[in-house]
């Protein structure tokens, strides 16, 4: 609220020899007043948030920053979750393969197998 407007009015005495151009359109109290108005339904500081461009990003909202870097954390998070799960899944599916391949070979090959019982029987 009142930071903002105080901020605003230094930022505009600090550039007063700097033409509109490079700055932005200057937020005049007249055009203020007319936003106030039940007509624009903006306040003071937002005709002058609306009117003032940020050149350098040394305003930038760090709250904005904070949930953008969350953001970037969970979705990191989330990825790596889920290689994580894909992989243990991936190993688990190749256990089980191993194990069906194996019954299957033991299947197709029963009599080998019942004959070598037989000869360790028989010594």
């Amino acid at each position: 609220g009142e930071d903002s407007d105080n901020e605003m009015q230094c930022m505009l005495r600090e550039h007063h020899d700097v033409g509109p151009a490079k700055v932005g359109k200057e937020v005049t109290p007249e055009e203020q007043l007319v936003e106030r108005g039940p007509r624009g339904g903006k306040g003071r500081s937002a005709a002058a948030r609306a009117t003032c461009h940020d050149v350098d990003d040394e305003d930038e909202d760090p709250q904005t920053e904070e949930s953008r870097a969350a953001l970037r954390r969970s979705v990191a998070r989330s990825f790596a979750v889920l290689i994580a799960t894909a992989g243990m899944l991936g190993l688990l599916c190749g256990f089980g393969m191993l194990i069906f391949e194996s019954a299957r070979h033991m299947r197709d090959h029963w009599d080998v197998y019942q004959k070598g019982a037989e000869k360790l029987t028989r010594e």
